[in-house]
Formats: structure tokens, sequence, C-alpha cells
């Protein structure tokens, strides 16, 4: 009996220091996470600019700045685009998805929509979703909650000529940036032919084909912010469903090496929360070049207590869950377990 209640105390302490860790550890994350995923350590004399060309509005207002600021440096756009069916969709403006004729056997398709606010900055965006020529719904999407759609088009009418998303702002006055959204149309032939397109409402942007052109999207707004057309470099990006940040670095090395002259030092304007990932991303994936990355943090402070904002505190759980997936990822192709 002395013996065992010796172990019980034993296993009561133990389990009181991992608590007390547990306790220690969540308070360090909550005080410290947001400053060690935003870092701020800028390479002095750099000779160019990284942005991701997805980010909105807001980091390619803050890039301008810099650039202003830094009239001999260059700056490359990236993007890694995400598979056809997803991505992030700058708003104000409106995108056609459009299908080809389908065989008079064809199934009912069955169209889902899901999408939400991003980068809106507590705005919520403005929808308007049509189905062929039904308005399937209109209103506001709230910011960081997501709202999904099931349609399947009524017996007789199974042909399913366009599905058409209008993107606005409900105030004008809004920051919002950007969108993101996904789109399924089940039941779809393969050899269906599907076009889509996105058409800015700055009639000064050009229409955008989807996978959207990330690194082009982000050139547009950067000459439409005054920075010198050759002074910009879009990259191109891989159609990726994961690590499209990392997979855009990879871009951007393989442009690098075929620079006669390529910058040495770069410094990375990265995406708040976002920042940590997609600056150990762009070392990983320069390391075998004779270049450095910096990483440079000129967004605004963010609201403290952060967690009190809704908005914030989900983009930060997010970014700290897809940091810890990155993590393990690179811990798998150390070992060998992944490629």
């Amino acid at each position: 009996m002395i013996v065992r209640a010796h172990r019980w105390r034993r296993l009561r302490r133990g389990l009181g220091y991992l608590l007390l860790a547990g306790l220690l550890g969540t308070g360090l994350f909550v005080w410290r996470g947001p400053a060690w995923l935003s870092p701020h350590a800028p390479l002095a004399g750099a000779e160019a600019l990284i942005v991701e060309g997805f980010w909105g509005d807001s980091l390619m207002q803050a890039a301008a700045g810099y650039l202003a600021a830094h009239p001999d440096q260059k700056v490359y756009v990236t993007g890694g685009n995400r598979e056809v069916f997803s991505g992030q969709l700058p708003v104000p403006g409106t995108l056609r998805w459009t299908f080809g004729p389908q065989p008079p056997d064809a199934p009912q398709p069955v169209v889902r929509l899901k999408g939400h606010s991003r980068g809106c900055n507590g705005q919520e965006a403005f929808w308007r979703v049509w189905i062929n020529d039904s308005l399937l719904f209109t209103g506001e999407m709230p910011t960081y909650q997501a709202r999904e759609w099931t349609h399947i088009l009524p017996p007789g009418r199974t042909s399913l000529r366009e599905i058409k998303l209008e993107l606005g702002h409900p105030d004008p006055d809004s920051s919002c940036a950007w969108v993101l959204w996904y789109l399924w149309a089940h039941n779809m032939q393969s050899a269906v032919d599907q076009h889509f397109t996105f058409q800015p409402a700055d009639s000064s942007l050009p229409a955008y084909g989807i996978p959207l052109p990330y690194g082009e999207i982000g050139r547009d707004r950067l000459i439409a912010l005054g920075v010198a057309p050759e002074r910009i470099v879009a990259l191109p990006a891989a159609l990726a469903a994961d690590h499209r940040t990392y997979r855009a670095a990879q871009g951007l090395a393989a442009h690098l090496e075929t620079e006669a002259q390529p910058p040495r030092r770069l410094n990375l304007l990265g995406g708040r929360y976002h920042a940590r990932r997609s600056w150990e991303g762009y070392r990983l994936a320069l390391a075998d070049l004779p270049a450095e990355v910096g990483v440079l943090r000129l967004l605004p402070p963010e609201p403290w207590p952060w967690w009190q904002e809704a908005g914030q505190r989900d983009s930060f759980l997010k970014q700290s869950e897809k940091y810890l997936g990155w993590c393990l990822w690179r811990l798998g192709a150390w070992l060998g377990l992944v490629s």
C-alpha cells in the first residue's frame, strides 16, 4: 500500500508538471506567437524585393511605398496558383465559369459553391451568385465565416451554361481586397469545355484567366500604384494543390539562375502571420544560390489583444496550423519520408 501511494503521488506530481508546462506554453504562444510568425529581419544593402502577389492590396501598397523609398531596387512578384476549382479573387469584379455543350444523356449537374471574405479588415464582401440565368444568392459574405450553397439544376434544365459570381463591397470605403472561393460542378463530363475568366471592376486592369496568375495581378497593381514596369518581374507559378508558397519560391530560384547578374541580397515582404513560413521557404529554395533573403514587416501592427478580433484570431490560428504542417513536412523530407 505504501508503494502504491508513493507511485500515485509521483503520478499526480508528473501530471501537475505537465499541466503547468502546458499553461506556460499556451501563455507564451499567445504572448509571443504573433511576433514569431511575423518576423522583421531585413538585409541592409538589399538589391531587390520579393512580394507574394496573392496577398492583396494592403501588401501591394506597402510594397509600392518601399520601392518608392528604394528606387535602385527591382521587385520580383511571385504567387503559387491553387487548383483550378479554388482560389483567391481580388474584389470587386466578376468571375465567369462557362461550360460547353453537354451530351443529351448527361446526369443533372450539381453545383456547390463555398467561400468567405478574406483580407477584408473586418469588412464583409458583397456576393451575387448566378447559375445560368437564375439568381441563387445575393447578400453579404461574413468575414472569415464560410457560407456554402448546393444547387441542383431542376429537371429539364440539365445544361449548365454559366456560373457567375459578382463580387463587391457593401461599403464603398471598404478595404476588402480578396475573397476566397471554391467551386464544384459534380456530374460534369470531363470532356465538356470549361473556361474561367475574372474581370476586375477597375477598368484599367485586364481580364485574367483562371488559375489566377497572381504574379501578373501583383505586377498590374504595382504599376497602377506608380511603380515603373521595367522594375517589375512577374513570375509564373506552377499549378499546385499544396506547398504553393515553397513552389513559388522554387520558381524564383529557377528564374534567378537564368539572369546574367542576379541580385545577391533580397528582402521578402510577407503577409503578417504567413511571413515566417514564406521566409523559411524562400531561404530553403535559394539555399543553393549565392543569395541571401531577409524579411520585412511593413504592415501596421496588429490590434491588441489580437484574439478579441475574429479576423486576426482566425488568421493567426490558421497560419499557426500551417506553420506546424510546414515544419512536419520539412522533418519528413529530412527523414526521407516525403519528397
